[in-house]
């Protein structure tokens, strides 16, 4: 299931310039994406079969000058990383020159090496070759492998930042939320599936969603299982009663005016928090909050304006309020 996801997500050519731009920015500079290729990661040689990483893409510098990327997707920790990717990358030259019937010594392409690991654990795993040998003389040093490849961690955000406007950041930013900072990168997300709803990158975003999700929170797994959408996992994952407390600092009646700024502050910009107490303060019964901070959430996701917002939240906090008695 893992492997499926990923791969239904990075078979796009959106998304593997999203990643390179998020990896190797200087590269990707200098890249033009317009000539991205797919290539297969499987082929026959002296009667077996072989097999060079989980996805493989060709693309080109502006001068022309080749560029394979060799994507690999690991959800637990393996220490023979650095030579399953060396022979992977070695394989992938082999191929390309073989395919292209290029003669020896005419040269080989450059190579982008890039694991993305989505386990829970520290990727406590060297990225570079040198890294794993044993001690020598110095001598010998140099004329070992110096190959290195490049680490994308989904979870514990250590290994870069995340740029803006990247899809691969925002999905990044999704898998790392904690608390109150899943709404800004859920809605960023689904800002850019807008207009897109069930093509084929809404669909593997979905995929992708829906796989971290469950991990997350197993509870939801029937939940999300017939959403085949973007916006129908979210509808799936808005937090509503006491769910909310997983996505929030706390679930207390004198905590909620306080949280529900910062979202405001993170979708909308510091000018709209001003405008937010007019609204929920002074705050009734407890059973009314939640009726109001569930309105508020899912306001904060779908609204794209801080009057639309306003106006919403205005409503649900009216409708919320019980009529005086007599």
């Amino acid at each position: 299931m893992h492997d499926a996801v990923y791969k239904a997500l990075y078979s796009l050519p959106e998304t593997i310039e999203a990643l390179v731009r998020v990896v190797a920015p200087r590269l990707a500079a200098d890249m033009d994406f317009a000539r991205l290729a797919r290539l297969s990661t499987d082929y026959a040689t002296a009667g077996q079969r072989s097999r060079y990483g989980d996805m493989l893409w060709e693309c080109r510098l502006r001068d022309g000058t080749a560029v394979l990327v060799v994507v690999e997707f690991q959800s637990d920790v393996d220490h023979t990383m650095p030579l399953r990717l060396l022979q992977y990358t070695g394989s992938a030259w082999l191929e390309w020159v073989r395919a292209r019937k290029r003669v020896a010594g005419t040269g080989i392409p450059l190579v982008l090496p890039v694991l993305i690991y989505s386990g829970r654990d520290h990727w406590k795993v060297p990225t570079s070759l040198k890294a794993i040998l044993p001690a020598a003389r110095a001598r010998w040093l140099a004329v070992q492998p110096g190959y290195e490849y490049l680490l994308l961690e989904e979870r514990r955000g250590g290994t870069r930042e995340l740029p803006e406007d990247n899809l691969v950041g925002e999905l990044m930013a999704v898998a790392r939320a904690r608390d109150k900072e899943m709404i800004r990168a859920v809605a960023l997300l689904r800002d850019r599936m807008r207009g897109r709803e069930g093509g084929s990158l809404d669909r593997a975003v979905a995929g992708w969603l829906k796989s971290v999700i469950t991990d997350l929170e197993p509870r939801l797994a029937a939940g999300v299982e017939a959403a085949t959408t973007t916006m129908e996992v979210m509808e799936v994952i808005k937090p509503k009663g006491k769910w909310s407390v997983r996505w929030y600092e706390d679930g207390r009646v004198e905590g909620v005016e306080r949280q529900l700024r910062r979202l405001v502050a993170l979708k909308f910009g510091d000018d709209a928090v001003g405008r937010l107490a007019e609204i929920l303060s002074p705050f009734p019964d407890s059973d009314v909050v939640d009726a109001v901070f569930d309105a508020a959430f899912d306001a904060v996701l779908d609204c794209d304006g801080a009057d639309e917002f306003f106006a919403r939240i205005a409503g649900g906090r009216m409708s919320a309020t019980p009529a005086p008695e007599g």
